[in-house]
């Protein structure tokens, strides 16, 4: 039997499964303008064969590899076989980051989630991302959006419309994009004086002298009462800095101060079964300690000390200075709810400024709060550490109001026995623990900082006395820096906004570009179909 030939549609068919019904129309364009599907804007020309591994990328190439990452170039390579061969320019859509990138140089696919995407003969090349850019995509975290995508639908000016959009958007954009350079250049020199401040606070350049003064009120007690000054170490706290009970310290006066340091350590981490041994006060000189038995901080000590400290430091990894063990919030991509009968749900986004912005988060179920508080409960003087997206960003909770996070967040409940929560929140927010964050990240596109690297990051811990003084110090300095470079991030953030606000008018033909008598994008369609 004869296979049945396929009826092709006429083109009042075609044209009724391009454009969208009036109903479905989400606003209001110039009557010379028609709303399509989106599938008729563009063709998916991706290869599922040309491309480049993550693993494999190189620093420096002849070829950019274009991926789904937020900058523009993911790496490089010298593969020429891999070469997009297809006519330029072209479109990447990130499909699990909705990244958009206009690409019209030669380029290697990235391997994972990369749309390639090819403008039709409707649409200009440029005019279509920056129409895509004017879409919102809901956020499904790390799923594939090019669904969604495929579903929605664009407005089609005209031709000639679409280049006038064009060329008054890039001229708009231009002028915002060299205000955008000047703040961002105020930014970083912010960041540049609070890095060096930071920089000396943790290495103990800045209170060197707060130290020397301390040890000369030290050996003025230790001349009053008859003692040999020389015998000791340099003191930089109080005798008490580290007694639970916050009394005089049973230890004599002659003790060394980083071998008390690390008995306290020791007996914190000992609370938690990472070491058995107990010091030995049998001593009239002292606390006497076996260096056998601090096997693990003496190999931080000799082996992963990042930079040189003051002699009455010390470097401690992270989760021997919490009260509990580090972990995350839950794993579930929770149902949200409106405010008024939910519980606050912090992520990531909501610490990027080192503080919580409580305007802009979500809020859930009380039932499941109930569920996920039992996991994790966060309290004032918790540390807050972004883990996903954002990474090696801290806030401090400030506050006593309940709230449950997301996988995005990991908790530090610092113990106060041994560091002062403000010092530790400075420091996570430090080039010390960022760069060593930075050697472990994983992911494609969105990075992932895991808990067990999180809990081996190296501290830089003082006595608590200098903790209390170092913070001090940081709050007098930073405090005018911080608000001048709060003041231009929002300036930043306007920008972007206002960057949005262009392309809403743009293409709804607000923009003064539009001309009514010109021929209708009807007529084009009709052609190209």
């Amino acid at each position: 039997m004869a296979k049945k030939q396929k009826t092709e549609l006429t083109l009042e068919e075609k044209l009724n499964n391009a454009l969208v019904p009036i109903e479905e129309q989400p606003y209001e364009i110039p009557s010379n303008w028609v709303w399509v599907d989106i599938n008729n804007t563009f063709t998916n020309i991706t290869s599922s064969k040309n491309k480049v591994a993550t693993k494999d990328y190189l620093k420096v190439g002849k070829y950019a590899v274009i991926d789904q990452g937020q900058d523009l170039i993911g790496g490089y390579s010298n593969d020429e076989d891999l070469i997009f061969k297809d006519e330029l320019p072209i479109i990447i859509f990130g499909d699990h980051t909705r990244c958009l990138k206009y690409i019209n140089f030669p380029f290697i696919q990235g391997a994972d989630g990369v749309k390639v995407l090819k403008a039709s003969q409707i649409y200009n090349s440029k005019a279509l991302f920056y129409s895509l850019k004017n879409l919102d995509i809901p956020n499904l975290g790390y799923r594939r959006h090019f669904p969604i995508l495929s579903k929605m639908c664009l407005p089609l000016p005209p031709l000639p419309e679409q280049q006038r959009i064009v060329d008054l958007v890039e001229r708009l954009f231009a002028k915002l994009d060299e205000a955008k350079e000047k703040v961002q250049t105020a930014i970083d020199s912010f960041e540049l004086r609070k890095a060096a401040i930071l920089h000396k606070a943790f290495t103990g350049e800045l209170t060197r002298r707060w130290r020397e003064e301390k040890e000369r009120r030290a050996e003025s007690e230790r001349a009053g009462e008859g003692k040999t000054p020389s015998v000791s170490l340099p003191l930089a706290s109080s005798p008490s800095s580290f007694s639970n009970s916050g009394g005089a310290s049973s230890c004599h006066r002659r003790t060394a101060p980083k071998a008390k340091l690390l008995g306290e350590v020791s007996a914190l981490a000992d609370e938690r079964g990472l070491l058995y041994e107990q010091l030995d006060n049998s001593t009239a000189e002292g606390v006497a300690i076996q260096t056998s038995q601090f096997s693990t901080l003496n190999s931080q000590l000799k082996n992963d000390q990042p930079y040189p400290i003051p002699e009455t430091w010390q470097w401690v990894k992270l989760q021997d200075l919490c009260k509990i063990p580090i972990t995350d919030g839950t794993h579930q991509t929770p149902t949200y709810c409106e405010e008024a009968e939910g519980i606050p749900f912090i992520s990531s986004k909501d610490v990027t400024s080192q503080h919580i912005k409580w305007d802009k988060i979500k809020y859930i179920t009380k039932d499941l709060h109930e569920e996920l508080y039992k996991r994790i409960a966060p309290q004032k003087n918790d540390i807050l550490l972004a883990k996903n997206g954002t990474t090696g960003v801290a806030a401090m909770v400030e506050t006593d109001k309940v709230f449950d996070i997301y996988v995005t967040l990991a908790v530090l409940r610092p113990n106060t026995n041994c560091i002062f929560p403000k010092y530790l929140y400075r420091v996570i927010n430090s080039l010390v623990c960022k760069r060593q964050f930075d050697e472990h990240l994983t992911g494609i596109g969105v990075p992932n900082l895991h808990l067990r690297d999180i809990k081996v990051t190296n501290i830089p811990l003082p006595p608590l006395a200098e903790q209390k003084e170092i913070v001090r110090i940081l709050d007098t300095l930073l405090e005018k820096s911080d608000k001048a470079k709060e003041l231009a991030e929002n300036a930043l953030e306007n920008i972007e906004t206002l960057k949005k606000t262009i392309l809403a008018k743009a293409f709804r033909g607000l923009l003064g570009t539009n001309r009514a008598d010109e021929e209708s994008s009807l007529e084009l369609l009709k052609q190209v179909l």
